[in-house]
Parts: C-alpha cells; structure tokens; sequence
C-alpha cells in the first residue's frame, strides 16, 4: 500500500526491524569508503589511545544500516528525491551491538512552488540494544509525493 503525504502525521512513530553489526561490517565499510583509521580498524591502537574499549563502526556506516532498517509504512512512502539529512553522533557503536531506528515524523509541509508535492522531516534517533543511545540521529528531508504528484516522474 502506497503512502501519501497527507497520510503522514506529525509525531508519528515507526520502529524498525534490528540489526546486529559485526566486524565484518566495519572491515567492508572501510574498504568501501577508504576510512582505515585505526579508529575503526585496530582494537589495540583503541583501546591505548580513546577511552573506547575496541574499535568502533564507522558513524556513516551507522547510517546507511539505519536507512536500510526502514518500516513496511516508511518504505511504502511514495518518495520523488532525498533532500538532506541532519546527523549527531553521540555515542559510540562497537560490533556486537543491535541497533534500531525509530522513525519519528516531525514535520509535514506542502511544496510553495508545487502544493501537490510537500517534504516531510523524520528523525531517527538509532539505538542500541545492549549499549546506550548511539545517535541523535538524523533528520531526514524528502520530497514525498502526495496524492496525484509526481505521475511525470513515473
């Protein structure tokens, strides 16, 4: 079933399904984005140099796993264009952690130059089952279409 936005309500929640984040997570995100920092990749070198017990995930890693945790209703949203987000980290993810992302619909408005099409904000703050909160997360922007919108971009 298609969402639309006037389906969407201010203050709205959707939980995700969980995530577990290994090691073998971190060590492909490393090599995906080029991050090798020994923050990331040497459990030594953290545990000398930070107050972190090991490594930790990479905090655009956290992310992109969050924006895979989507909802059945979020997923269903009928979305033209990502916009932006907004991201705060503030507190660490090691493997072996469980995250989750809370959806929370925190504005909803119509487009001035297209009142079919309007941008709703999310936020998400993704946390962790075994450890305190990792991320204020972000405020997610998109151009969501509403209800006879968008049928050019099809």
């Amino acid at each position: 079933m298609t969402t639309y936005l006037e389906d969407l309500r201010e203050g709205s929640e959707y939980l995700s399904a969980t995530r577990t984040i290994r090691n073998e997570d971190i060590t492909a995100f490393a090599g995906l984005s080029g991050d090798f920092s020994p923050l990331h990749t040497d459990d030594e070198w953290v545990r000398k140099n930070t107050p972190f017990s090991s490594r930790i995930a990479h905090g655009a890693l956290i992310f992109s796993i969050s924006q895979g945790l989507r909802t059945p209703v979020i997923e269903d949203i009928d979305v033209i264009a990502f916009l932006g987000f907004e991201r705060t980290l503030v507190g660490p993810v090691y493997p072996g952690d469980t995250i989750a992302a809370r959806w929370t619909v925190s504005q909803v408005h119509r487009s001035r130059s297209s009142p079919a099409c309007g941008s709703p904000a999310c936020k998400s703050p993704s946390s962790t089952r075994t450890g305190p909160s990792c991320s204020a997360a972000p405020t997610l922007t998109s151009q969501r279409q509403a209800r006879g919108c968008g049928t050019e971009y099809r």
